[in-house]
């Protein structure tokens, strides 16, 4: 063996196994230690089946009863948000191929950032569509009991006890991030890269094998890029508090390990190309970053010095200790009321519940360690402590985006188990606990959770759960006298054993009280009735598809959803275009189309994500091609719509006034005459006004210097059927005809007797190129954020294909970093077997 093996983190580990081994064997009692002595590597076997009871245990029902993981109450996302998505990504792979440009996502967007980052997802696209709701719960097992596995690994690469990490491997993936975060779906996906990205560190940092770094970066970009600059905080923190432990002031030694995680961490970036440019693009180009409504200003501008308010200050207690203790997240049905009664809702509000016993641990790290380890454990508590309770804090971890928690709040409880973990493996190497500090660490922490709450009916808050609160207070004193025993040696075993009981009934009951059959779900009997998204409507729509081949959209006035919040995405999963969309970055130019109309404020950052689309303007639903409506009872009396089909209480109106995809214009009005009209008579001037000429941007009107201006001066409020009937067979005369359909490529005809400008009513995305005649040409944003393109008289062949920003980089630096990682891997490998 070659002398560069001997390396300093190999003796490290190999001291420090050895220590833990004399600690195991030593007889004075002849108490051989069941974890370091007996089980060692076997711990791993018996963590796998502890996780698989806790599992069952709360999950029981979703995996073998009637219950979906698809929550109507505060979890409405679920239904809402994320099943539509899976299952528009699975119909589209499907029948499309690669996810690209969607029409059934608001008015049209680019929806491959959102589509197959997550390998997780891949599961249930190959169950299919009708199949993935059943796989949802099992995903998500799955990764628990995957990132349990991975942390558990991350602690033992700390060479702590095989004890300690067992106790950390099952805190961690059902910390309370992770547990309210499963009912969300991505932020699981979250934690188990998180995960990964501290045992790849820990990999490189003692070993120098920097494979599961690379994938693990990787991993994240193909995540979420936001995720990367989350993660970036995390690792930087975390390396240099490492790193001064191992190091001291040893600063070249710093450099060295920072200069090797950029490198691998570029190449990991690079590798995550093909999905990461395209959701930066999609992130950087919507309302809420670039658009008016960001909080930038808003959250910037606040005190650093500034306290939390009341109730978020108590939730932020109740929180410690669980995350039901101020109400689950189901809601009164009749009331529509939220059971919550913590800062803003269940999901969003602080999730940091860490283990009852990380709690009680805390004060022993820092009393029984020393020296430069004590400091840091400290610093390291600050660190995360700090931003708690001083918001600036919190508001600049996320850039003043948002007044969030969320990944926050896994920092939090990664820095807690960390240090719980190390104060269980100082325990365990000096043979004692500060039975002093034990016994103020558990009455403060009762007090803490009885004396902020003492007036909480004053306070217009309703009660806490004291039930949860009595059980709670019994685990606090069940742990603290385990943790006693700890320090002793005839009862070290014993409570060794009982430690690991105990924090599995408090998983389960903890976990059982998050996911409780009080939280209201979908059901299996209730999802294969002709109900919620299953009812008549994908019949309709798939029976018009089959008679009517054109390209329209359709306005619906009732929600399928059945969660406690109304759907928007019904488009995307009853598999028919319309205009609505609920997402976190809707299409900047779609944005921009609703709010110049005043459909929506675009400044007011709720709407830019819930934007309402098109359902209350019957003229801007000419403009945009929509053919037909669906209604129940209530359905609105628009100009042109007539009875045309019906399917059980579903009625199916049919638009006279039906403009194709693709029209044209003789007339023009640039943007800044256009928006002045909205001080004369409103949005409804301007709706008449696109129904006649086509607004241009004022930086392209040179390109539109050929065609006349229209007087908006000689347009009235008073639109006579006469007249609309006129606009619309004038839009008609020459228009485009569609040949071939497919969501990013387009193909059609359109014969022109004089100049025009052919409108589509497609939000403008600079992804989209179009050929005329088979030649390359430019689209211009018009019409508000949608597109045109002008053409002199003539026929022309019109192909629009859309590609995702930079797709041909994105490909390219996709394959040659993942060709160069394999390289560089071959070549390390064959460099130190050669060495051996």
């Amino acid at each position: 063996m070659s002398k560069k093996q001997n390396k300093a983190p190999s003796g490290k580990e190999t001291k420090t196994q050895t220590k833990h081994q004399e600690i195991a064997t030593k007889t004075p009692t002849l108490i051989v230690d069941l974890f370091e002595a007996v089980l060692q590597k076997k711990t791993l076997f018996l963590f796998l089946g502890l996780i698989g009871i806790i599992l069952f245990f709360i999950f029981g029902s979703f995996l073998f009863g009637d219950r979906l993981f698809l929550f109507k109450d505060i979890g409405s996302d679920t239904i809402n948000l994320f099943y539509p998505r899976l299952y528009h990504i699975s119909d589209y792979l499907e029948n499309q191929g690669l996810p690209k440009w969607s029409f059934s996502d608001g008015m049209g967007h680019n929806i491959l950032p959102t589509s197959i980052g997550d390998p997780f997802n891949w599961l249930l696209y190959a169950m299919g569509k009708e199949n993935l709701a059943y796989g949802i719960v099992w995903v998500e097992l799955l990764k628990f009991m995957t990132t349990g596995v991975v942390f558990y690994l991350f602690l033992r690469s700390l060479q702590l006890t095989f004890h300690s990490s067992l106790i950390g491997g099952l805190l961690y993936p059902f910390s309370g991030f992770m547990l309210v975060g499963s009912g969300w779906y991505v932020f699981s996906t979250q934690g188990l890269y998180i995960a990964l990205l501290l045992l790849g560190f820990e990999q490189l940092f003692q070993k120098n094998k920097w494979a599961v770094f690379v994938i693990s970066v990787c991993l994240i970009g193909l995540n979420s890029p936001f995720d990367l600059y989350l993660n970036v905080i995390l690792l930087f923190v975390y390396s240099s508090l490492r790193m001064i432990d191992s190091f001291g002031n040893q600063w070249a030694k710093y450099f060295k390990i920072y200069f090797t995680m950029l490198g691998l961490g570029l190449l990991g970036v690079m590798m995550s190309s093909v999905m990461l440019i395209s959701s930066v693009d999609q992130i950087l180009n919507s309302p809420r970053v670039s658009g008016e409504a960001s909080f930038f200003d808003k959250l910037s501008a606040q005190s650093p010095f500034s306290w939390v308010d009341q109730r978020q200050y108590l939730t932020i207690i109740a929180r410690l200790f669980s995350n039901d203790l101020l109400g689950d997240a189901s809601y009164d049905v009749n009331t529509r009321m939220l059971h919550f009664t913590g800062w803003t809702n269940y999901l969003e509000a602080p999730a940091l519940y860490s283990g009852i016993a990380t709690l009680v641990l805390l004060p022993q790290a820092i009393a029984l360690s020393q020296g430069r380890k004590r400091i840091l454990f400290i610093v390291g508590l600050l660190l995360v402590f700090l931003p708690l309770f001083f918001p600036y804090l919190r508001y600049a971890f996320w850039l003043f985006s948002g007044d969030y928690y969320r990944t926050f709040c896994l920092f939090f409880s990664f820095a807690l188990i960390y240090v719980a973990v190390h104060a269980m493996d100082l325990i365990y190497q000096q043979r004692k606990v500060n039975l002093i500090v034990l016994i103020g660490t558990v009455f403060f922490l009762i007090l803490l959770l009885f004396i902020p709450f003492q007036d909480i009916q004053e306070k217009n808050f309703n009660v806490i759960d004291g039930s949860l609160r009595n059980i709670i207070v019994m685990f606090l004193l069940a742990n603290s006298f385990v943790i006693a025993g700890l320090g002793f040696n005839d009862y070290r075993q014993t409570a060794r054993i009982a430690m690991i009981g105990l924090l599995c009934l408090e998983i389960i009951m903890m976990g059982s009280y998050t996911y409780s059959s009080a939280r209201q779900v979908i059901t299996k009997s209730e999802f294969n009735k002709k109900e919620g998204y299953n009812d008549f409507t994908r019949d309709l729509t798939r029976k018009l598809k089959k008679s009517d081949s054109d390209f329209y959209r359709v306005s619906k006035y009732y929600q399928s959803g059945v969660a406690m919040h109304g759907s928007m995405n019904d488009a995307k999963i009853q598999e028919y275009f319309g205009s609505m969309s609920y997402q976190s970055f809707n299409q900047k130019n779609y944005i921009r189309f609703l709010g110049d109309l005043n459909i929506i404020d675009p400044k007011v950052e709720d709407q830019t994500r819930w934007a309402k689309g098109l359902q209350e303007t019957p003229l801007v639903q000419i403009l945009c091609s929509y053919k037909y409506m669906l209604g129940k009872t209530n359905i609105p009396n628009f100009p042109g719509y007539q009875p045309f089909d019906s399917l059980g209480d579903i009625k199916v109106l049919k638009n006279d006034y039906y403009l194709p995809l693709g029209f044209t214009y003789d007339r023009i009005i640039d943007s800044s005459t256009f928006h002045h009209l909205s001080k004369e008579a409103g949005s409804l001037k301007k709706q008449i006004c696109l129904l006649k000429a086509i607004v241009i941007d004022n930086e392209n009107l040179s390109t539109f210097k050929n065609f006349m201006p229209m007087d908006t001066q000689q347009i009235q409020v008073a639109y006579p059927l006469t007249e609309l009937q006129q606009d619309v067979n004038n839009r008609k005369l020459e228009s485009f005809q569609l040949k071939k359909f497919k969501e990013s490529h387009i193909q059609g005809e359109i014969v022109l007797k004089s100049d025009k400008i052919l409108f589509f009513s497609i939000p403008f995305d600079p992804s989209w190129a179009i050929q005329v005649n088979g030649k390359n040409s430019k689209l211009f944003p018009a019409q508000l954020g949608l597109m045109g393109i002008p053409l002199t008289a003539g026929t022309y062949k019109i192909e629009l294909i859309y590609q995702p920003p930079y797709w041909n980089l994105s490909l390219l630096l996709t394959i040659g970093s993942t060709i160069l990682f394999f390289v560089l891997l071959f070549i390390k490998n064959k460099f130190t077997t050669r060495n051996i």
